[in-house]
């Protein structure tokens, strides 16, 4: 209603590429070759370009306002479903953020552990688990790598669980420690296995000595044979 009879034909917004400078310039196209442009015309023009910029800057609120949930929620996603789980301690000691793993692998909820000033000691269940859970801190705070022997901990319903820790040091201000990420998965299953191959093992050789012990005391020639029918 007010761009034809004033013979404004169309108009064009011009935004800068230059980072951070939120600018731009609008552009009149007019039906005639010369225009003499009052200044109430000019602006409602400018009044225009304002309302374009606004426009703009809206969607693109919107837009990473969009990307931002779809990270968020791909964050969520990998946090509160991995088996893996990673705390985040600061220098003084405390739990500073955690992800929801801790209630599978513990029994811990995340509100039970973020803010405490003990991990992992307080994952140990008698005296000998709490020792080597305070070495595992004091390598942490000390510059230590990680060398991932598994760890036994009493769960919060007192179950047996075994953890293979690892961290790493944060540091967001060059040399500058701002605190310690530790991740942890179960290797109960593992620990288990091994220790039944050992065991296994064990009982080979305690059984190849009692037949070798046997043969050297006993003069009758013996004759062995398999009992494997397979």
């Amino acid at each position: 209603s007010y761009l034809i009879p004033n013979h404004v034909k169309s108009l064009c917004y011009i935004q800068s590429e230059i980072p951070i400078i939120e600018s731009g310039a609008m552009c009149a196209e007019t039906t005639i070759k010369e225009q003499d442009w009052q200044f109430e015309e000019i602006a409602f023009l400018r009044s225009v370009g304002d309302a374009i910029i606004m426009e703009l800057a809206n969607r693109q609120i919107i837009d990473s306002k969009r990307q931002l949930e779809v990270s968020c929620a791909e964050f969520d996603a990998v946090a509160n479903f991995t088996q893996c789980w990673d705390v985040l301690i600061t220098t003084e000691g405390k739990i500073a953020w955690s992800n929801t793993a801790v209630e599978r692998l513990t029994g811990f909820s995340v509100y039970e552990v973020v803010e405490r000033e003990d991990f992992p000691m307080f994952l140990g269940g008698h005296q000998e688990e709490r020792e080597i859970l305070e070495r595992i801190r004091s390598e942490i705070f000390n510059g230590k790598s990680s060398d991932e022997t598994p760890v036994q901990i009493t769960t919060k319903d007192g179950s047996k669980e075994w953890l293979q820790l690892v961290w790493r040091e944060v540091d967001s201000l060059g040399d500058v420690i701002d605190g310690f990420v530790v991740s942890s998965i179960r290797v109960t299953r593992r620990v288990e296995v091994e220790e039944s191959l050992v065991a296994a093992e064990k009982a080979q050789r305690h059984l190849n000595n009692l037949v070798l012990a046997f043969q050297e005391t006993t003069p009758t020639a013996i004759i062995q044979t398999s009992m494997d029918r397979s």
